[in-house]
């Protein structure tokens, strides 16, 4: 379920309107303002929250140290890496403006717990369900220490979890909405481009109304109503609890593996380096496991 607040405030309009009215001015064309109504977002709440599957890891960085001196050396190990997090939210309740779900406070199954996630890229949407995204650096600013005659393989390994959750949130509103009307004869987009043309990008409602624009003022107490799946809070003030299911797949944990070596490193096509890799994944993963299961 979908709730279009701008279909909600247009059937209003219509309901306003007298059909003189009606007849003059075109509804079609109608610009929101939604300047003097207040939104405010409630927490997000968690249900039936845990990881699903087991922990994934990925190299995403690997550095070769090599110490031809007989003597121990010290290497330094500085780089950035980055990761995407992905988050898939199905609604099966919200509402929107338009055709974009409102995701304004809505915050992930684990961003709040691994303070990972700032902010989210809106993506794309299909329907209810919203895909987004969130990069995140991993960083190295370590030292390698090598003895002598041997070579070191360092490996970054990032962890990645699959989480998911059922969400729920509350938003409350309150104020007036404000449309614009503009003649059938002259759309009311064409005095937004000239205006635009000419480098005005703030709209003056008193003079587009005295120059014949219909102004209609809604108070959203009384459009909002329970018949349309809001419920009143003890202010009068009508809420609406927007459901849905999160999962997302994320890097929660870094880790540097180090394989030491006697002699000289391998050529750079030798499947050594790949068997290597393959070992610091292994370890990685053990890791992981043992931790999971703890």
């Amino acid at each position: 379920m979908v709730l279009d607040l701008n279909r909600i405030i247009m059937d209003a309009v219509a309901d306003k309107l007298t059909t003189a009215k009606k007849n003059v001015y075109d509804l079609n064309t109608a610009m929101i303002n939604t300047y003097f109504m207040c939104i405010e977002t409630g927490e997000t709440i968690y249900d039936k929250t845990g990881r699903t599957g087991k922990p994934s890891v990925d190299i995403v960085y690997s550095a070769l140290f090599t110490n031809k001196t007989h003597t121990p050396q010290v290497y330094k190990l500085n780089t950035s890496r980055e990761t995407t997090s992905v988050y898939e939210f199905t609604y099966s309740k919200c509402w929107s403006f338009g055709a974009e779900i409102n995701m304004t406070g809505l915050i992930p199954v684990v961003g709040a717990n691994l303070n990972a996630v700032v902010g989210l890229k809106h993506t794309r949407q299909k329907g209810n369900k919203v895909v987004s995204e969130h990069k995140i650096t991993w960083g190295i600013d370590s030292k390698v220490a090598v003895p002598g005659k041997h070579w070191v393989m360092a490996n970054l390994v990032i962890t990645e979890e699959d989480y998911s959750g059922d969400f729920e949130m509350t938003t409350t509103f309150d104020g007036q909405v404000v449309v614009l009307l503009g003649k059938r004869e002259k759309n009311i987009l064409d005095r937004f481009e000239d205006a635009f043309n000419k480098h005005v990008y703030r709209v003056d409602f008193p003079a587009m109304v005295k120059e014949g624009y219909e102004e209609v003022r809604l108070n959203v107490r009384n459009i909002f109503t329970p018949k349309l799946g809001f419920v009143n809070d003890a202010q009068g003030r009508p809420t609406f609890k927007t459901k849905g299911e999160c999962k997302c797949r994320i890097g929660v944990e870094q880790e540097i593996i180090i394989s030491e070596f006697l002699g000289e490193p391998p050529k750079d096509n030798d499947p050594t380096f790949m068997s290597l890799e393959k070992e610091a994944t292994r370890k990685a993963v053990k890791r992981a496991d043992r931790d999971d299961d703890a």
